[in-house]
C-alpha cells in the first residue's frame, strides 16, 4: 500500500474509534484503532514511515479532538517509531511477540499521554485511575491486533519481494 493510502486508512480509523465507539452500548469497548494500526505498519514497514504517520495523524487528532497541539503528536510518533524499531530486534515476527509488544506500546502511550497532561496541568486524575484504564485498553488492543495482524500481513507488506525491511520515502 501506498503511504498516501495509508494515511487515508488511519483517517478512516480515527473517525471510526471517535464516532462508533463513542455512543453509550459501545462506549466501554473502546479499542485505539490508529495506534494498533500505526505499530502494526511498524512491524511491517519499518519505523520512519510509522514515525511520519504518527506525528501526521496525531497533529490531525490534536487539531480536531485535543485541548492543545502536539501531545497526540508526539505520543503517536514515539509509539510508532519505538515500537518499530522494537520489531527489528525479534528475528522471528510470531503472533504472540507481536500482541505483547502492541500491549507494552499501549501502555507507553498512555502513560507518556497522563504525564503530558499533568506536566501542562490539563488533567488531574489520579494515577489508580489512569492505571486501570490503562489496563483495560491494553486488553482491548490485544484483541484488535488479533482481529487486525492476518489482513494487515496481507496488505502492508512491500510488494517488491522484500518483507520486514524500511521502506524508502
Amino acid at each position: 500500500m501506498h503511504p498516501s493510502i495509508l494515511f487515508i486508512l488511519l483517517m478512516g480509523l480515527t473517525i471510526i474509534e471517535s464516532t462508533v465507539f463513542s455512543i453509550p452500548p459501545l462506549n466501554f469497548f473502546h479499542p485505539q484503532l490508529a495506534i494498533v494500526t500505526i505499530m502494526l505498519i511498524a512491524l511491517f514497514r519499518g519505523p520512519s514511515l510509522a514515525l511520519i504517520l504518527g506525528v501526521l495523524i496525531g497533529l490531525v487528532r490534536d487539531i480536531v479532538y485535543g485541548t492543545f497541539i502536539g501531545m497526540d503528536m508526539f505520543t503517536m510518533g514515539l509509539v510508532g517509531y519505538f515500537s518499530g524499531s522494537t520489531f527489528r530486534l525479534f528475528l522471528r515476527r510470531h503472533l504472540v511477540l507481536v500482541v505483547l509488544t502492541v500491549i507494552a506500546f499501549t501502555a507507553v502511550y498512555n502513560f507518556v499521554t497522563y504525564g503530558i497532561s499533568v506536566l501542562f496541568a490539563q488533567k488531574k486524575a489520579d494515577i489508580s485511575i489512569v492505571l486501570v484504564e490503562s489496563i483495560r485498553m491494553m486488553i482491548m488492543n490485544g484483541i484488535v491486533t488479533l482481529f487486525l495482524y492476518v489482513p494487515a500481513s496481507k496488505y502492508l507488506p512491500l510488494r517488491t519481494g522484500r518483507t520486514f525491511v524500511e521502506e524508502e520515502l
